[in-house]
Formats: structure tokens, sequence, C-alpha cells
């Protein structure tokens, strides 16, 4: 195929070449999340839970200039268990966060902007659609009902009256 002869013909032929062209994961993890650590201190939950959507969701328009690049240094690893991995952690950061301040609604926005439409629309571009297919596997997977089991223990309409 075309796709693998291209793939073919940027492969390292050196050590020097092969860690050109490594990709430092731990590292473009470690500054997403200290990035969301940083703003669900600071922000409101709904600036967070903005923020978050343009990252994960939308993949543009972040505050930081810094922040959009690691998640793609991450994407580009081509390893969606490291992005899952990445994007759960995310998670659980807001809301083990909100959690101990009694935010619930954010909890629960932040549930529900897995179901955007825009994580469904099929695209052109490759990497859209990868992140867009692993967006999707995450959203079919345990981990993410483990999520939404703890956030529904704050919906509103399940409260006995």
């Amino acid at each position: 195929m075309i796709g693998e002869n291209i793939t073919e013909n940027f492969q390292p032929r050196t050590m020097a070449e092969k860690h050109r062209y490594q990709r430092d994961v731990p590292k473009a993890q470690q500054t997403v999340f200290t990035y969301l650590l940083d703003i669900v201190k600071e922000w409101s939950p709904e600036d967070v839970l903005e923020e978050f959507k343009h990252l994960f969701v939308h993949h543009v328009n972040t505050s930081s200039s810094v922040i959009l690049p690691a998640l793609y240094e991450i994407v580009f690893a081509n390893k969606e268990v490291d992005f899952r991995n990445t994007l759960k952690r995310s998670c659980y950061i807001l809301i083990n966060n909100w959690d101990l301040r009694r935010q619930h609604d954010a909890i629960r926005q932040l549930i529900e902007l897995f179901e955007d439409p825009i994580i469904r629309k099929k695209s052109q571009s490759p990497t859209l659609k990868r992140l867009r297919q692993w967006l999707k596997n995450f959203i079919d997977s345990p981990d993410f009902e483990e999520l939404r089991l703890f956030a529904r223990r704050y919906n509103h309409s399940e409260h006995w009256s």
C-alpha cells in the first residue's frame, strides 16, 4: 500500500535518527495533567469544562499554547492505550477536585461532554479520524462506565423525594 511505503521511507536508519523520531509521551501526559490540575484549582467549573471540550472533543482553541501540542504528541505516538489512560486520568483529576469542592453538577456535565455529536461525525483528516475513533472506544469502555456510575450518584433526578 502507498501508506506503508511512506512509513517505511521515514523509518530511522541510525540510533540518532531513531531518537529524533521518538515521541515523549510521558512528558506530554504530564503536561496535560499539570495543566488540568492548575486550571481546575483556579478556573470556574464552566471554564474548565469548556477547555476540556476544546482539548479532548473538538481539538481546537485551547487557552494554552502548549496543551494541544502535548495532546497531539500523544496521538502521533499512535498508541491508543496511552491516549485512553491520559483521557481517563484527566477526567479523574477534574472529578476528584470537583468532588472535594462539592461541585457535583460539573462532574455530571463532564460526562455529558462525551455525548457531543461531533465525536460521531466523519472526518477526512486521518488525525481527527483517529482521535474520534479513540474517543468512541473510550466511551464504550469499562473505564468510561466507571466514570458514568460515579457521576450518576449526583444526578438530581435520582435523588429521593
